[in-house]
């Protein structure tokens, strides 16, 4: 494993001398994801995730995405939760429950109400995208997550003929990185909540923020190639080319709280924006 100390040092006085910028994509890698954060409960939305790539316009041309579909991804993944099949029924079981067993039952029902939600999103992504564009979608998905994919992605794992060595490698080199994340990834988030109180200038908040940024890429680059180290040349081969051809993808930079297609006709969310409730 490469030396974080030194290459956080590296990196940190870099920044300090004003020789560090943001790194430009390589590929459609989201190197600021939610389902990285320490301490986040939950498991990697999918789902959601390939709407985060169908909203950016690098993934919409790689598709081939019509205007059309665009405009009904949109409105898929804006529809409210009392328009998804299963939902008024999962409201109507919510009001025979006392205040105390809505919060004793809180864990299940947002299971419930999540999987009615990704039962709606997959079943919209079914009847507008195609046979080609759903396939190379689930390429860009792995390009986005990495290849920590290889844990998290069902069938990945299987695909490459990974040993149980393998496996356990690969999560004993995640979980060794995000000690060193951690207090990156939480400093990241802390400063998003000050922008959102106003505690920072504007200028104060884009000079920490590309500051952290650069620091939290460059450590996810090292564990990438850390993981991708554990795989035979074979088996590199193969994960290539699950992911098929890279496609750079600009996520917004200092708008890790945005959601997918926050234009009301399914244009790519404002890089400026914060997220917003989108269902009611």
């Amino acid at each position: 494993m490469k030396s974080l100390v030194v290459l956080v040092a590296g990196l940190t006085a870099a920044i300090l001398n004003g020789c560090a910028t943001v790194p430009q994509p390589q590929s459609a890698r989201r190197y600021i994801d939610v389902n990285e954060w320490p301490d986040v409960p939950c498991k990697d939305d999918l789902t959601e995730s390939k709407y985060y790539l169908l909203d950016r316009r690098e993934v919409q041309r790689e598709l081939d995405l019509k205007a059309l579909q665009t405009i009904a991804l949109a409105k898929a993944f804006n529809t409210p939760y009392k328009n998804m099949p299963g939902y008024t029924e999962l409201r109507m079981q919510d009001q025979a429950l006392s205040e105390e067993e809505k919060l004793q039952q809180r864990s299940r029902r947002e299971a419930e109400l999540k999987a009615i939600t990704t039962k709606w999103l997959e079943s919209q992504l079914a009847a507008i995208l195609n046979s080609r564009q759903k396939t190379r979608l689930e390429g860009l998905v792995l390009q986005m997550k990495g290849p920590r994919a290889i844990l998290v992605v069902p069938g990945v794992a299987e695909s490459l003929n990974l040993t149980q060595d393998q496996r356990t490698n690969i999560q004993g080199v995640v979980d060794e990185y995000l000690k060193d994340l951690e207090p990156y990834l939480v400093r990241y988030g802390h400063t998003m909540l000050q922008m959102s109180r106003r505690s920072q200038t504007i200028d104060e908040f884009v000079k920490e923020q590309d500051a952290l940024l650069v620091v939290i890429t460059e450590i996810f680059k090292a564990r990438d190639e850390d993981i991708v180290s554990i795989l035979t040349p074979a088996q590199r081969e193969q994960w290539d080319k699950l992911q098929g051809r890279p496609v750079p993808v600009s996520w917004p930079p200092h708008a890790f709280f945005y959601t997918p297609f926050m234009e009301e006709k399914g244009a790519p969310a404002n890089e400026s924006s914060g997220s917003r409730e989108l269902r009611r």
